[in-house]
C-alpha cells in the first residue's frame, strides 16, 4: 500500500486516518441492528451468499447478481489494478475484487464493520482504511478504478464528488456505481426523500435521514449505463432474481 498511509495508526488491521468515531456509525448500526442486518463473522465470510431462510435472503440474491455481473466484467481487465472501494462496509465486495489479483483499498467510516472485515478476510491485497473524509485518502493519488457498491446514496453533493473522483482516476481509469437507487425527476426524488424520513422516524432514528441522499441520473456527471433492469411478467411469475438498480460507469475525460 502507498507509503504515506504508514504514518497513520494501524489498529486491529485497520489504518485509522481519524481517531474519534463519526456520528453516522452509531446511528447506522442502531438501525441495522433493528433491521437484523448486522451479520456475524461466519455469515460475512459467505457473502453475498446467505442462509435461504434469512429474512433478507431475497435482497442478498439481488446483491449477488450485481456482484457476479461486475466481477465477470472485472475479469476482462488486466490484473494488478489499484482500486478504491468507497463505503465498503465489512468489505465482502472489496475482498472479491482483491481475490482477482487487484490491490484494493477498502474505505468506510464504520469502524465496527471494517474491523469485522479485517478479521474475516485475511488478504494481503486488501487494505482497510478508516476515514471520515475522502480528501485524506485521495490527496495526489490516482486509482485505476473507484467503486461504490450500495454506498453512493450516503454521500452528498453527488456531482461535485464525482468530478473530484474523476480527477483521481488514472488515464484509463473507471468509476462504477452499483446497487444505488436513482429516481426520475425532482418530484420522484422528493417523494423518496419523504419515505426515507418517515422510515427512519418509525425506526426511532430520524437523525439518520440527513445522511441518506436521493439522486436522479441527471444529477450525475456524464456516464454510461452498463446495466438497466428489465422486468417481465415471466420473471415475476418464476421468481427470477432481477436487480432493480442501474450499473453506472464513469470514465476519466
Amino acid at each position: 500500500m502507498t507509503d504515506r498511509f504508514d504514518t497513520f495508526p494501524l489498529i486491529n488491521g485497520v489504518r485509522r486516518l481519524n481517531g474519534s468515531a463519526h456520528p453516522f456509525e452509531a446511528l447506522y448500526l442502531y438501525v441495522r441492528e433493528k433491521e437484523n442486518r448486522v451479520l456475524n463473522d461466519q455469515q460475512v465470510a459467505q457473502l453475498p451468499a446467505i442462509e435461504k431462510d434469512h429474512e433478507h435472503a431475497k435482497e442478498w440474491a439481488k446483491r449477488s447478481e450485481t456482484a457476479h455481473r461486475f466481477l465477470e466484467y472485472l475479469k476482462s481487465k488486466e490484473t494488478g489494478l489499484r482500486i478504491l472501494d468507497i463505503g465498503c462496509g465489512n468489505a465482502w465486495f472489496s475482498n472479491k475484487m482483491a481475490n482477482q489479483g487487484h490491490e484494493v483499498m477498502a474505505q468506510d467510516l464504520n469502524l465496527y464493520e471494517l474491523e469485522q472485515g479485517r478479521r474475516v478476510f485475511q488478504n494481503d491485497q486488501l487494505h482497510f482504511i478508516y476515514a471520515h473524509e475522502l480528501d485524506a485518502i485521495l490527496e495526489n493519488d490516482r486509482f485505476d478504478m473507484i467503486t461504490f457498491n450500495a454506498s453512493f446514496q450516503y454521500f452528498g453533493h453527488g456531482k461535485q464528488l464525482l468530478e473530484t473522483l474523476k480527477s483521481h482516476l488514472t488515464e484509463r481509469g473507471e468509476l462504477h456505481i452499483l446497487d444505488t437507487p436513482f429516481y426520475q425527476g425532482e418530484r420522484e426524488k422528493q417523494q423518496a426523500k419523504s419515505r426515507t424520513e418517515m422510515y427512519y422516524q418509525n425506526m426511532n432514528c430520524p437523525e439518520l435521514a440527513q445522511f441518506y441522499h436521493h439522486y436522479a441520473l441527471d444529477d450525475l456527471v456524464e456516464h454510461e449505463i452498463l446495466y438497466k433492469p428489465k422486468f417481465s411478467r415471466l420473471s415475476r411469475l418464476f421468481g427470477k432474481t432481477v436487480s432493480p438498480f442501474c450499473w453506472i460507469k464513469i470514465v476519466n475525460d
